[in-house]
């Protein structure tokens, strides 16, 4: 299998999306207590609620951030990296405190 130029951009860029975001998740995690493994008598919502993780809102001014996606073109559809960053970031700024209490602000570009 070949690479051409433009699948080795976007596989670069989605890995420092990938990574960039994986910064965030460690350097805004709390130093609280783990989280125990027995979720006897929870009902279903409130067990997928404690498998996102305990709600810590960023409030902070908004940091934009940009990332490369083509879209869809001739041969390529990348339709759904745009969907997926958004979740991530809406996840980040939700459970994990944005970036320093900041909230992400994602755009394409």
């Amino acid at each position: 299998m070949t690479w051409n130029p433009v699948r080795r951009r976007r596989a670069v860029g989605a890995a420092i999306v990938a990574a960039g975001l994986l910064g965030v998740a460690a350097c805004s995690s709390s130093s609280g207590g783990s989280a125990s493994g027995s979720s006897s008598g929870t009902s279903s919502t409130s067990t997928s609620a404690s498998v996102l993780g305990k709600s810590n809102k960023a409030t902070g001014s908004p940091i934009t951030v940009g990332f490369v996606s083509a879209g869809t073109g001739n041969g390529i559809d990348d339709s759904s990296e745009a969907p997926a960053a958004k979740a991530a970031m809406a996840y980040a700024n939700a459970y994990l405190g944005g970036i320093g209490g900041h909230v992400i602000d994602a755009h394409r570009v």
